[in-house]
């Protein structure tokens, strides 16, 4: 039976099911899904063809029950999405564009990972409890109302405790990436490998061998008058702590700073003399080190091109994302129109030309609870790219739509955070300043212009490796005169589970900060980002960045 459950949206509100365009086929669902226990209040139908999903029998207990034989008619369901709404036996009929020739080959193209999924299922159980002690509970994300999300939670220190969030198509699939990205984290803030390091002034260091920490961009008087500004002010006389990485481009090896690799170093500033914010933007894990490094550039690519555009106030071209074949975002966006919310995609590509998209979903109702988030994606894949900010921005959006109903300190913080970008001081507030609708209206600038057919070229049908991927995307940054350099990262008990953790630098892109004390920005790099969409540069824009 050719059918599938894509997802189950929300367990309580809403579920999505594929099947194959046959009426007799289609009719049958329908019957099974009569004699289900009333669980779900929406379901939806979509015509596509999709393999045999042998485990289709028991998600299908999962949906709901009443349907009506009377008003079905599997006839239109052909190239359409029906929304039954089981609390009231309505059923709404959206029509959907005609599939573009061409667009499974391209959105079905996978690669060939040596790191899979589902090979580490069972990490979560074996470094949690008695076995381990590194993470302290796992949790669905239940204000997540259309994708599966869960969170993987782990201490930094006995009163402060961090958490990495996975999505997906599946319950599997999102608790897995939870818990990979609190992996990520966990490594990330602190040395876990225990590698050696110098502490040097940079005047000190054979330059040689050793990178110049202004090439990160680093902040600029404006930042170090700002009574905020908590870390120290860079000089080449500084005393700092370097570690040895890898210059993938030279094939060399060289000094890098500490505190550029771990980014929990600030937290004890007194000691470690920090001087520029750092995130865990370029942190990945792989299943050896190209793969991680690959992400790496992915994530610091997707952030540089964000951060240009938003500084450079650039008018990038929106884009027609529903012309590529993500036919579950389409159905989801007649859904999310209902409450006057709105999927936006634009493409921000850089100079690399290695595709990258702004994902945007923005309400416009005046009386709304949220009113914005954005998100991004890199892949040499555009479909890929898009997806994956598309599955940021549908998922935390109606989380902080929920929480910020519910949870009165968060709302109390955000009607703070609104009233100034003077008060945007750290990572959520940058999220919280924008939920507000009449700082939303500071994005109109990019809505409502033309939108573009996306132009998908030099994609193949046969899937790259992740080797052969790696090596186009390696040149193609180091064709724009950037170098690429890692820090393998990994402790012991993670390298033996088949996973590697590196942290890649690419100086010269904008680095992702949060705070407006914070900002790390070079003009220039922002001008020439403009000047590719023959655009002038005037001024950096003053508002704080939109980026969660």
């Amino acid at each position: 039976m050719q059918t599938e459950v894509f997802k189950i949206i929300n367990r309580k509100d809403i579920s999505i099911v594929f099947l194959k365009s046959n009426a007799n086929r289609v009719a049958e669902q329908v019957q099974l899904m009569q004699k289900r226990k009333k669980i779900n209040k929406l379901s939806l139908l979509f015509d596509l063809d999709i393999p045999e999903d042998e485990r289709f029998k028991k998600r299908i207990e999962l949906l709901t029950d009443v349907i009506s034989d009377d008003s079905f008619d599997p006839k239109i369901l052909a190239n359409s999405v029906l929304v039954f709404d089981h609390g009231s036996n309505c059923i709404d009929n959206f029509s959907l564009p005609m599939q573009k020739i061409g667009v499974h080959k391209i959105y079905d193209q996978s690669g060939k990972r040596k790191y899979k999924l589902e090979n580490f299922n069972d990490l979560f159980h074996r470094y949690s409890g008695s076995a381990s002690n590194i993470f302290n509970h796992r949790f669905l994300e239940y204000n997540s109302s259309y994708i599966p999300a869960f969170g993987t939670e782990f201490s930094v220190t006995p009163t402060y405790v961090e958490a990495g969030f996975g999505r997906g198509k599946s319950d599997q699939s999102a608790k897995t990436l939870s818990t990979i990205e609190a992996f990520e984290r966990y490594i990330n803030m602190y040395d876990q490998k225990k590698l050696s390091s110098i502490r040097k002034s940079f005047n000190d260091m054979d330059k040689t061998n050793t990178l110049d920490p202004e090439s990160l961009i680093l902040h600029s008087k404006k930042e170090y008058s700002n009574p905020h500004f908590k870390l120290k002010r860079y000089s080449k006389k500084l005393p700092i702590d370097w570690v040895r990485a890898n210059d993938l481009t030279r094939r060399e090896e060289i000094f890098i700073p500490k505190s550029a690799v771990w980014f929990g170093e600030k937290k004890k500033n007194e000691d470690s003399n920090v001087y520029a914010f750092e995130t865990s933007n370029g942190m990945a894990i792989g299943g050896d080190e190209e793969e991680a490094t690959l992400y790496g550039v992915y994530e610091l690519i997707e952030r540089d091109c964000f951060l240009k555009a938003w500084y450079g106030k650039t008018l990038v071209k929106e884009i027609d994302w529903k012309s590529v074949g993500l036919h579950d975002f389409e159905a989801l966006s007649e859904i999310l129109k209902k409450k006057k919310q709105y999927i936006h995609v634009f493409d921000i590509t850089g100079e690399t030309g290695i595709p990258t998209f702004w994902a945007m979903l923005k309400s416009e109702d005046p009386n709304c609870t949220m009113a914005i988030y954005n998100a991004t994606g890199c892949n040499l894949n555009p479909v890929k790219a898009i997806q994956a900010a598309l599955y940021e921005v549908v998922t935390s959006f109606p989380i902080y739509e929920k929480i910020l109903q519910k949870n009165l300190k968060l709302k109390e913080q955000a009607q703070k955070v609104q009233k100034s970008p003077k008060n945007v001081l750290n990572f959520q507030d940058h999220v919280l300043y924008y939920a507000n609708y009449e700082n939303s209206k500071q994005f109109n600038y990019l809505i409502g212009r033309k939108i573009t057919d996306l132009k998908i070229c030099n994609i193949t049908s046969i899937p790259l490796t992740y080797k052969e991927e790696f090596q186009q995307v390696k040149n193609l940054v180091e064709n724009k005169g950037y170098r690429i350099l890692s820090i393998n990262v990994t402790p012991d008990f993670l390298q033996q589970e088949g996973l590697v953790g590196v942290k890649t630098l690419v100086p010269g892109l904008l680095p992702m900060t949060f705070g407006e004390q914070y900002r790390r920005i070079r003009t220039d790099k922002v001008s020439e980002y403009n000047s590719l969409f023959n655009q002038d540069f005037e001024q950096v824009n003053l508002a704080p960045h939109p980026f969660p």
